[in-house]
C-alpha cells in the first residue's frame, strides 16, 4: 500500500508544471512604463533644442553624417543654448543673437569632437568592511600611567610639572573650553566611525579635449522655443557641412569664384530677401540669424549674413544698425574659416554607507564644466548691406536689423572699385548713387523654412 502511495506522489510531481516550484514573483509590470507614461504626458522628453530637431524629422536627416540622392556625403549638427536676457529685458534681442551665436559654435564643436578628441578617463570603485564584536576591555583604553610618585621624581620631572602647572594658570577657559571641543568632537567622529559596517564609493573622472579648424560650415536653420511662464527662450541652429561647402568657403577666400559660378538657378536676388512690409516677412526675419548661402537665377553662389541688434534708448538706432553690421560681417568670416577648441570636464561621485544598526545613508558629488571657444579672423572683400530693417521682437522691444550680402561679382565689382580709387587717375565726378538701400521684392513672397537646404545648395 505504501509503495502504490508512492509511486501515486511520483506521478503526480512529474506532471505538474516547473513553474510551480519556481519561487519567483511575477514582476506587476514594465519596469519603464510609467516613467515613459508620465514623459509623454508631461512633454519632458521635448527639449529646447525641439523645433530643430523636428526640422531634422521632416527633412529625414539625422545629425552626423547622412547622404543626399546622389550619394555624396554631408554632416548635420545641432546646437542649442539658453537666451541669457528675461524677455522684459531692453536687450532682448541682442541676447537671442547672442543665443544663436552660441548655439552655432556647439554646432561646429560637434564636428570638431568629431573628427577627434583626446578623452582620458578614470574609475576607481572603493568597498570597505569594519566588523567588531564583542565588548573591549577598559584597560586597552587606558593611557600609559606613570608609576613614580612626586617624591620618586628627578629634578627634569618636577621642572616638567611646575611648567604644566603655570601654564595652566595662565590659559583662559575660552581657549580650553574650545580644545575639550575639538577633542570631543573628534571622539564623536571616531565613534561614528565605529559604527560603519560598510562603506561603497564609486568616482567617475573624465576629461576630454578636441581643437580643429572648420571651414564652410553654415546655419540652415534657426530656431526659438519660449516658456512664458519663467521668461525663459531657448535657441536652436541646424548646421551642415559638405566638401561642395568648404570648396565654396575657400573660394570667398581666395576669390577664386569659377567655384561659385555655374550651378544650378535658383531663385532671383530680389526674392530671397523678406520682405519688412509684410507680417511674414517681419516674422522670418526676426527669427533668422547667422549665414546662409543660396543660389540666384543664373546658378551664381550667394552668402547671405542676418544679424540685428536691440536698440537702448532713443538716439540708440545708428548704434544698433552699425553694430548688427559688424555681427553679419563677423559671420562670414566664420563662415570662411574658424578655429574650434572645446574642453569638457566631469566628476560623478557616489557612496552608500551602512552602519551597524542596519540604517543606510546614500550621497552624490556631481562637478563638471565644459569650454567652447571660437576664433576667426581675416580681411573680408566684397560685403555690402543688401537690407537693413526695424521691428519689434516679441517682448515688443525695438530692434535693427541687418542683413549683409556677399556674391562673386559683388566681391569684382568692389576689387575693380579699390583699383580704381588707387589709381593716380583722374575720373572726374561720378553721379551714381552709392545708397545700398533695398527697393524691396517685386512680391510677397517670404519663407519660414531654411535657407539653402536643397541638395543643390551643399
Amino acid at each position: 500500500m505504501n509503495i502504490l502511495r508512492l509511486f501515486s506522489i511520483m506521478a503526480l510531481i512529474a506532471f505538474m508544471p516547473l513553474d510551480a516550484f519556481s519561487q519567483e514573483e511575477e514582476p506587476d509590470g514594465d519596469l519603464f512604463s510609467t516613467a515613459a507614461q508620465a514623459t509623454v504626458e508631461t512633454g519632458a522628453n521635448l527639449s529646447d533644442d525641439q523645433v530643430c530637431l523636428d526640422y531634422l524629422s521632416e527633412k529625414g536627416w539625422v545629425q552626423g553624417e547622412n547622404r543626399k540622392s546622389d550619394g555624396t556625403p554631408f554632416y548635420i549638427a545641432t546646437g542649442s543654448d539658453l537666451v541669457f536676457a528675461p524677455m522684459s529685458s531692453d536687450d532682448f534681442g541682442t541676447s537671442m543673437m547672442d543665443g544663436i551665436i552660441s548655439s552655432s559654435v556647439k554646432a561646429k564643436a560637434k564636428l570638431a569632437e568629431s573628427m577627434g578628441r583626446d578623452i582620458s578617463s578614470q574609475i576607481v570603485v572603493e568597498i570597505k568592511q569594519d566588523f567588531q564584536s564583542g565588548k573591549k576591555p577598559e584597560f586597552l583604553n587606558q593611557p600609559e600611567i606613570s608609576q613614580k610618585s612626586y617624591e620618586d621624581m628627578g629634578a627634569v620631572d618636577k621642572m616638567r610639572l611646575l611648567v604644566n602647572q603655570q601654564l595652566d594658570k595662565l590659559i583662559d577657559p575660552e581657549t580650553k573650553a574650545a580644545v575639550n571641543s575639538d577633542a570631543a568632537s573628534a571622539r564623536q567622529l571616531e565613534r561614528a566611525l565605529d559604527d560603519v559596517l560598510n562603506q561603497r564609493e564609486f568616482t567617475d573622472t573624465i576629461t576630454a579635449n578636441a581643437n580643429a579648424t572648420i571651414r564652410g560650415m553654415k546655419n540652415i536653420r534657426t530656431g526659438f522655443k519660449a516658456n512664458t511662464k519663467n521668461q525663459q527662450v531657448g535657441a536652436c541652429v541646424v548646421s551642415i557641412w559638405s566638401e561642395k561647402l568648404l570648396k565654396q568657403a575657400d573660394a570667398v577666400t581666395t576669390g577664386n569664384f569659377d567655384l561659385l559660378r555655374g550651378e544650378k538657378p535658383g531663385k532671383p536676388v530680389s526674392r530671397h530677401l523678406p520682405n519688412d512690409k509684410t507680417e511674414a516677412g517681419i516674422k522670418e526675419l526676426l527669427g533668422k540669424f547667422g549665414v546662409f548661402t543660396t543660389r540666384d537665377e543664373k546658378g551664381n553662389v550667394f552668402v547671405y549674413s542676418y544679424a540685428q541688434e536691440s536698440v537702448l534708448g532713443r538716439d540708440g538706432d545708428d548704434i544698433a544698425r552699425r553694430n548688427a553690421q559688424l555681427r553679419a560681417e563677423r559671420a562670414i568670416i566664420q563662415f570662411r574659416e574658424e578655429t574650434i577648441e572645446t574642453g569638457s570636464f566631469s566628476k560623478n561621485q557616489q557612496g552608500r554607507v551602512e552602519y551597524n544598526d542596519g540604517m543606510r545613508e546614500y550621497y552624490s558629488d556631481r562637478n563638471s564644466s565644459d569650454r567652447f571657444k571660437a576664433t576667426a579672423g581675416g580681411t573680408l572683400k566684397g560685403a555690402a548691406v543688401a537690407k537693413s530693417w526695424r521691428a519689434l521682437q516679441i517682448n515688443k522691444k525695438p530692434v535693427q536689423g541687418v542683413i549683409v550680402r556677399w556674391s562673386p561679382s559683388q566681391a569684382e565689382f568692389f576689387e575693380q572699385a579699390s583699383e580704381a580709387n588707387a589709381s593716380s587717375v583722374d575720373y572726374g565726378s561720378s553721379s551714381d548713387d552709392d545708397s545700398t538701400d533695398y527697393e524691396g521684392p517685386t512680391d510677397d513672397w517670404s519663407s519660414t523654412e531654411g535657407m539653402g537646404d536643397d541638395e543643390d545648395d551643399f
